[in-house]
């Protein structure tokens, strides 16, 4: 927090190499804390180095509880979601101040910056959530099939379709509608077009996470990533026709408003890809070992509603606090005299 203060506030009241410094500090910072959150929550998925006795879980090895095998792919999905949201918000924010015709200059260059990034960025996250299904086929079959509204395994030799959309009847194990694409998740998966997927018919009812919810958000999730792909393309091609000058960016407004929306899918992708993660892992806490309802709090219900209440309410006060501070540098824009750091006095000054 303290770098941070140094990073938004200190330009031009601090040394440059020590507003570099901060800066670094925070990046260094804020990635160790995804490593970390996604290593704690990647156990929870796939639980690894601990051995379950008399009803205890008891950690025989850090490194297999660490590196265990979620982990990669769930700290470098998240860590490239948060560069991915950055880049679209701050493409969002150059393009709304491009509309309204505020500091052109700045934002045209600052426009292009995050179109370069997200250009990289977006493909490589579409791919990294690729492998990622795959893993959770091989690992969490039930998300997998949660996620895909996908009740029956598929014969042999038949591929196993793609639900597009649906309304997953739960007690009843099945769809009552599907707009389905054959053979395609069997290829998604598996490489194969009559590759087998289990269904979620193959595990027990009350090993089947809730359906509805995980299907629908991994899909806000899986929409908005290719979407962003779309964008950068879009943009790029513009790009490319020379419409990304100061002088005429202002002039393509629906390429500026979907950046603008751009932002807040981004967020709502996050948001997704989260819920998507945790309630298609019920009912387990650790995945396999530990079911949710084995780990409830043995305290009243009256002290986790006060407990809950506290932690939402300061949470409210900072985003109220973040968001009023933010719509009051927007609204001030950039300021050309903080813009560029002091310049060294010389022996003739």
């Amino acid at each position: 927090a303290g770098f941070l203060g140094i990073m938004i506030f200190g330009w031009n009241r601090v040394p440059p190499k020590l507003h570099f410094f901060a800066t670094c500090m925070v990046v260094a910072g804020s990635s160790l804390s995804v490593f970390w959150i996604m290593v704690a929550n990647s156990w929870m998925q796939t639980p690894a180095g601990v051995v379950l006795q008399d009803g205890r879980l008891i950690l025989t090895s850090y490194r297999e509880a660490i590196f265990n095998p979620d982990m990669v792919f769930g700290v470098t999905h998240m860590y490239v979601a948060c560069l991915e949201t950055s880049l679209f918000i701050i493409g969002g924010i150059s393009a709304w101040y491009v509309l309204r015709r505020r500091h052109v200059e700045f934002f045209t260059r600052s426009f292009q910056v995050a179109l370069i990034a997200a250009a990289v960025i977006a493909p490589l996250q579409a791919l990294i959530g690729d492998e990622t299904g795959r893993y959770v086929a091989r690992h969490q079959p039930t998300k997998l099939a949660a996620m895909e509204a996908h009740w029956d395994t598929n014969p042999p030799g038949e591929g196993a379709a793609w639900v597009i959309a649906a309304w997953p009847d739960e007690a009843n194990q099945k769809n009552v509608w599907a707009v389905e694409v054959p053979y395609v998740l069997s290829l998604l998966l598996t490489h194969s077009p009559s590759g087998e997927v289990k269904g979620l018919k193959e595990f027990p009812k009350d090993e089947h996470p809730p359906v509805l919810i995980t299907f629908y958000t991994f899909r806000v999730m899986v929409i908005a990533g290719f979407a962003f792909v779309g964008l950068a393309l879009w943009t790029l091609w513009r790009w490319k026709k020379g419409a990304l000058t100061a002088a005429r960016l202002a002039g393509e407004k629906w390429l500026l408003y979907a950046w603008i929306a751009a932002g807040p899918l981004a967020w709502a992708a996050v948001e997704g890809g989260w819920v998507t993660r945790e309630v298609g892992r019920q009912p387990w806490l650790a995945y396999g070992l530990v079911k949710t309802s084995e780990a409830a709090t043995p305290l009243p219900a009256g002290a986790v509603a006060a407990s809950l209440a506290g932690y939402l309410l300061v949470a409210g006060l900072l985003a109220a606090a973040f968001l009023a501070l933010a719509a009051r540098v927007l609204a001030h824009g950039p300021d050309a005299a903080t813009m560029a750091p002091p310049q060294t006095k010389t022996a003739a000054d």
